[in-house]
């Protein structure tokens, strides 16, 4: 869960989902970070942004 609530961190503060943002947020709390978690979560959840589209 601590991946997709990263996610859904980096969402509402208007940053892009990548491996990088993710990590580092995990990171800045102290998390241990899986690399296969992170890979499968960004391509689950990452999303366009109006900029992308």
């Amino acid at each position: 869960m601590k991946y997709v609530y990263a996610t859904l961190l980096l969402e509402s503060a208007g940053t892009a989902v990548t491996a990088e943002s993710l990590t580092a947020v995990l990171d800045a709390v102290g998390s241990d970070v899986d690399t296969a978690r992170v890979t499968a979560c960004v391509e689950t959840f990452a999303v366009e942004s109006e900029a992308d589209r």
